[in-house]
């Protein structure tokens, strides 16, 4: 059911992604993604205006992170400074440079959905790259897409330049310091993750509040405990915590990780490290950012990673249902206009179920991984 052969997948990625920017072409932005069910903002790339508009709100006297008055819309921005320097060497106040800059990232994000589709093809892994959260994050032009490949890589860089890449990543976007446990596989690279942790958290910590500050909490469109726990204040009028829907996801991982007959369902066939080590890192992310904040849905994209370790799980069930899930979560405003508050209700539970889902992989792989890295005898 799931099963696709590398060359159709390719074909299938490069023809339909031409007929989406051919489409934007001939019929225009905002036709193009409303055709295609995704909420749509103009101008252009409207979540790295807020970079653009940075510049301007400098040149002001304003502080971007909390007065972002060069934004098109006045939202502050709520990404780390150094998007500003970057900005500022790229020129991005020029709108050519702008749209050809963003551009890039998108490209650069869709040359490792294709790269990943000629590695480990899957229908399900195609179908992500045209679902709703994925079509957001281009739409958007959101700088996760370049975070995205920037972790894609450094799965399979060698040296120490990986390091690197991670260390870039969590200084344009902090939240992928959360991917840092997937590295360790020693007590070297342990100590090593942990270094480049403390360097990347001293750099940004002076910017922390202005940047949690600046991200609105959503109930549609997103996921995360605080965003089910507006969901259920906005549309029940029922107060339930952020920090219960935390708790009960990690304590359900954690119950069926000692439940043997569960645990035991989850082994997976022997495929090359790297699929294991993409999938760790697009979990940690996930739950991380589950647990702790509110996310759009383009950050979806990060499970991404998951897709050819879930597709090599022994257990056909599992798959099936780790599939479906995925879909399903991805789609949040598609299962929106076709069923409704029930659509959305469904999206809710998917992505509650790959949480606790990742969360017990990571448990699993966990005690394996501290065992391995401080060698005790297990």
């Amino acid at each position: 059911m799931f099963e696709f052969d590398a060359k159709r997948s390719q074909i299938i990625f490069t023809v339909a992604w031409i007929a989406i920017f051919s489409s934007i072409l001939i019929f225009g932005w905002s036709t193009t993604w409303a055709a295609l069910v995704v909420p749509t903002v103009f101008p252009e790339f409207a979540d790295m205006r807020t970079v653009q508009g940075a510049l301007y709100s400098l040149n002001e006297g304003f502080d971007p992170q909390i007065n972002n008055v060069g934004d098109p819309w006045g939202r502050s921005m709520n990404y780390p400074s150094i998007w500003i320097s970057i900005s500022e060497i790229f020129n991005l106040k020029i709108e050519l440079h702008f749209k050809i800059f963003v551009s890039l990232m998108v490209l650069l994000f869709l040359g490792c959905c294709f790269l990943m589709l000629k590695q480990y093809p899957s229908l399900t892994l195609l179908l992500l790259c045209f679902s709703g959260a994925t079509l957001l994050a281009v739409e958007r032009g959101n700088n996760d897409i370049l975070i995205f490949s920037l972790l894609y890589f450094s799965v399979f860089l060698g040296g120490g330049f990986y390091v690197l890449a991670l260390l870039m990543a969590t200084l344009l976007k902090i939240f992928p310091i959360l991917a840092f446990p997937a590295f360790c596989r020693s007590f070297k690279t342990f100590f090593l993750m942990f270094a480049v942790a403390a360097i990347a958290l001293i750099l940004l910590f002076p910017e922390f509040s202005n940047i949690r500050n600046g991200t609105p909490v959503s109930a549609l469109l997103s996921y995360g405990s605080p965003s089910i726990s507006a969901a259920f204040q906005k549309k029940l009028n029922f107060n339930f915590p952020a920090h219960y829907i935390s708790i009960l996801v990690l304590f359900t991982a954690l119950v069926a990780w000692r439940l043997e007959f569960l645990s035991k369902r989850l082994t997976f066939s022997e495929i090359d490290s790297r699929a294991k080590q993409m999938f760790l890192i697009g979990a940690y992310v996930y739950v991380g950012t589950f647990i702790l904040s509110s996310n759009w849905d383009y950050r979806l994209i990060f499970l991404i990673l998951c897709v050819p370790y879930v597709m090599n799980a022994n257990d056909r069930y599992l798959r099936i249902l780790m599939s479906l899930s995925l879909i399903i979560a991805f789609n949040q405003q598609p299962l929106h206009f076709v069923l409704g508050p029930i659509g959305v209700g469904i999206n809710i539970l998917s992505k509650i179920l790959l949480a606790v889902f990742c969360t017990l992989v990571i448990l699993i792989d966990l005690r394996t991984r501290v065992f391995m890295i401080f060698k005790w005898n297990v």
